[in-house]
């Protein structure tokens, strides 16, 4: 069901609706926040539906990746404050996560490329002569960008 909040929409469970309702919530940034006396200052919508407490560290992971989806199905609580990986992500033809492969324009040869989506924009390396070689790029980008909890690495 979608529920309007500062200008944003966003999408809760049914049942979730009223208790909404009950408080003024604040989109701020990326973020969605409520102010209350009764619950003891800020708290955020998805602990809020979570019923966690906000002195309880960890943090609230969206599955989907949807900041604005609020359905309980897409909300998760990791105590550890790691980001949430997706586990049905499959791998790549390659075998190798951020890897695929191309055939070289004049001499057709094959090649592998590195590359990493972030924020909307494509970081890409390729000429690599083996999948692994591409897949230890792969690893190199993500850390340098610092995604290492929210990406999943290449093993070999």
């Amino acid at each position: 069901m979608k529920y309007e909040i500062s200008n944003a929409t966003i999408l809760i469970d049914k049942e979730d609706e009223e208790r909404l309702d009950s408080v003024l919530w604040v989109k701020k940034d990326s973020s969605v926040t409520a102010h209350t006396s009764t619950r003891g200052g800020a708290f955020s919508l998805g602990r809020y539906l979570l019923d966690i407490p906000e002195n309880v560290k960890g943090e609230v992971c969206f599955k989907t990746r949807n900041d604005l989806d609020f359905r309980k199905a897409n909300l998760s609580f990791n105590p550890d404050n790691k980001k949430y990986i997706r586990s049905d992500r499959k791998a790549p033809k390659s075998g190798f996560y951020g890897v695929h492969e191309y055939l070289t324009r004049c001499t057709k040869d094959l090649r592998y490329r590195a590359y990493l989506n972030i924020n909307g924009k494509r970081k890409e390396k390729g000429g690599f002569l083996t999948a692994k070689k591409a897949g230890k790029h792969y690893n190199k980008m993500v850390k340098e960008a610092g995604l290492e909890n929210i990406r999943e690495l290449n093993t070999f």
